[in-house]
């Protein structure tokens, strides 16, 4: 994500630049604070609950642009995959299945 910053820098009116900023700083500090937390056993089921609910949202945002696109494409693997497992990591919060 962050190699491609420049190429989409460039891309976006200059007003726009400070909140890609943002964003960036914002999504990668989330990430790494996921990733010293899961140095501590005892936080896996919140960093697995914060992955279930990027994973749902993620899910949302393609099923959102993939009507609006009218691309279907992703649609199987992502209703029979992807969205019931973040589902899963965000209800139980582990990656044991019972």
């Amino acid at each position: 994500m962050l190699w491609q910053t420049p190429e989409r820098l460039t891309t976006l009116p200059p007003d726009q630049h400070l909140k890609l900023i943002e964003g960036l700083i914002f999504s990668e500090s989330l990430l790494g604070a996921i990733v010293i937390m899961c140095f501590f056993p005892k936080s896996y089921p919140v960093t697995l609950r914060i992955v279930g609910a990027y994973g749902v949202t993620s899910c949302i945002f393609v099923l959102v642009e993939g009507v609006r696109h009218h691309d279907f494409s992703q649609f199987p693997t992502l209703l029979v995959f992807w969205l019931p497992g973040s589902i899963y990591l965000v209800i139980k919060g582990k990656m044991t299945f019972p």
